[in-house]
């Protein structure tokens, strides 16, 4: 199988694959060479199992995944001062009672907004 990915540059590029043989007997050279080719995948019975990634590449995956999720820790917390408000605590008390006309009718002016 041709693995490829987006790299930390954002060029979409083929990983190189050694046998698991080669890379248990030369793992030393696989580091050096990893290091300029960004991956190297490890194949076992001619089937993908592993991949070696570059310290730069693992740690550009790492911030690339790290982004999203801190941005919807803030909205989380924001979400929450909110909820703890004694407003937003009759508000919701307000939803849970409310019958499906009332909560139609809340729909209707949301989407009007």
């Amino acid at each position: 199988m041709k693995l490829t990915y987006r790299n930390r540059m954002g060029r979409m590029v083929r990983v190189p694959t050694v046998s698991a043989t080669r890379a248990k007997s030369e793992f030393g050279r696989l580091v050096d060479e990893v290091e300029s080719k960004g991956a190297i995948a490890i194949e076992r019975y001619h089937k993908d199992r592993a991949v070696l990634l570059s310290i730069d590449e693992f740690e550009a995956l790492v911030r690339e995944r790290e982004a999203p999720a801190r941005t919807l820790d803030a909205r989380l917390d924001e979400l929450f001062a909110l909820l703890g408000k004694p407003e937003s605590a009759a508000a919701m008390d307000r939803a849970f009672r409310a019958d499906a006309e009332e909560l139609g009718a809340a729909a209707v002016r949301a989407a009007r907004r």
